[in-house]
């Protein structure tokens, strides 16, 4: 039986594991997994972002974070531990020289991005897929958006080599409204309406 719940703090290790495993191209996946473990312990403790676990048999399975500021998300989490966040961006800037620019660039750029509500990381056990967990997580962000009166909410999802990600959002109701670039990487940005 799945359960969901709104609180990760006793999962941060899990978490740390399976976003490495369900997102191996991403900026907190190239930080390490310390990284992982306080980006995670930072979404739990943080007044603008909300995070909800699927568990099955008392495995963590999937995990949802949305973001009421995700303009801002990035930098907030990189001034919550400065000196933590510059070490791994130090080894990350050795084995890949041209992700310190990319950072850089990404905190100082205005964003242009729609103003509201965005789900910032949703993931999977990828031997659970297809299983409705996803679909489970979305709804409980949902009911906690429709709570606040929020009326519409966002997704970036990767443009390129990501069908089954594209696919789900849409049978979610997801509508794209535009393109976006973010780490040199184009993402479709979609909109759902609560």
């Amino acid at each position: 039986m799945m359960i969901i719940r709104s609180t990760i703090r006793a999962d941060l290790e899990v978490l740390a594991a399976l976003h490495a495993e369900s997102l191996p191209t991403s900026l907190f996946t190239a930080l390490g997994h310390d990284a992982l473990v306080r980006f995670y312990a930072y979404v739990e403790a943080s007044p603008y972002e909300t995070a909800w676990t699927a568990a099955e048999g008392g495995k963590v399975v999937g995990v949802c974070v949305v973001s009421y500021e995700p303009d801002s998300v990035l930098r907030r989490f990189v001034s919550h531990a400065p000196i933590a966040f510059a070490r791994e961006l130090g080894k990350l800037v050795v084995r890949d020289a041209g992700i310190r620019g990319k950072i850089v660039q990404k905190l100082r750029e205005p964003s242009g991005e729609p103003h509201a509500p965005e789900v910032t990381q949703i993931f999977t056990d990828q031997a659970l897929r297809g299983r409705g967990i996803g679909a489970a997580l979305l709804r409980a962000c949902e009911a906690k958006l429709r709570t606040a009166r929020i009326s519409r909410y966002f997704v970036h999802t990767e443009r390129d080599d990501n069908t089954a990600g594209i696919r789900f959002y849409r049978r979610e109701g997801f509508t794209q409204i535009g393109e976006s670039r973010s780490f040199g990487r184009a993402f479709l940005v979609m909109q759902k309406d609560l």
